[in-house]
């Protein structure tokens, strides 16, 4: 029979009596379960619901990328002088904090002995703040954000500490519901430019949605577009949110994606 892709789960914690095997064990048996009998999907321009997993992959990764003070001073951020400007749909806001209790990224201070606070970066769609570290700071006369990070024996980059979106206000079923026809992206691989905001891969795990039901697991489905452009075609963000590593995310549902099947 055939089965959509491999699969896997993880979590993480800051205390040792906080781990639940079991639920990871549960948790993973049910994908797999729910992934037989695999089938390629439909060719579409349509409707997207990401899993917080893939959320990470496409939306994150890119707006991590184009906050980055570093990439802003060479040019290489989309968002360069896009401060107070509308980036991403008003049911957008993005932010990081490295103070939150029993986060996996929180600590008291950054690579560079700076405090962490709270930053917004992305509220209700308008771009408010990138992130810096000192030297990128001292470039633009202002304060870091304290946000460097890296080893010991590296130069401090940038990086996030506990980066959140903030939850909406339907559940991630209601979400599905409102969907005519689409899929649910539960993992994707590919490697979407930061650059340009254009990405193209494979749906590793996924299901076809019609008339707001979960029908068919996927195989051999793509999608593709350009996630700068997709961020203002948001249309609905759950109000569940779950844990990827040190991320917090929800599912996120997107409008005008090419689907196409191999």
């Amino acid at each position: 029979m055939q089965v959509s892709s491999f699969a896997y789960e993880f979590d993480g914690v800051r205390f040792v009596d906080e781990i639940d095997t079991q639920k990871c064990a549960n948790d993973l048996a049910r994908k797999v379960i729910d992934s037989l009998g695999a089938t390629k999907g439909e060719s579409f321009k349509g409707q997207v619901v990401l899993s917080p997993e893939s959320v990470g992959s496409l939306i994150a990764s890119a707006i991590l990328f184009s906050v980055n003070a570093n990439n802003v001073q060479k040019g290489m951020s989309r968002w360069r002088g896009k401060l107070g400007t509308q980036v991403a749909s008003s049911s957008l806001t993005v932010e990081d904090n490295g103070l939150i209790p029993g986060g996996l990224g929180s600590s008291a201070f950054d690579r560079e002995g700076l405090p962490h606070s709270p930053l917004t970066i992305i509220e209700q769609g308008k771009l408010n703040a990138y992130m810096y570290n000192t030297y990128s700071a001292l470039k633009e006369k202002r304060s870091s954000t304290g946000h460097a990070s890296g080893s010991t024996s590296s130069v401090p980059d940038i990086g996030p500490t506990n980066f959140t979106i903030k939850q909406g206000k339907i559940s991630k079923d209601n979400l599905i519901k409102d969907v005519k026809q689409g899929i649910l992206v539960t993992r994707f691989s590919g490697f979407p430019s930061p650059v340009t905001g254009e990405f193209s891969g494979v749906v590793k795990g996924g299901w076809l949605i019609k008339n707001g039901k979960l029908t068919v697991p996927l195989c051999e489905t793509l999608i593709q577009g350009n996630i700068y452009d997709l961020l203002p075609k948001i249309s609905a963000i759950s109000k569940e949110r779950q844990k990827v590593m040190t991320f917090l995310f929800p599912w996120i549902l997107i409008d005008d994606v090419s689907v196409t099947t191999g």
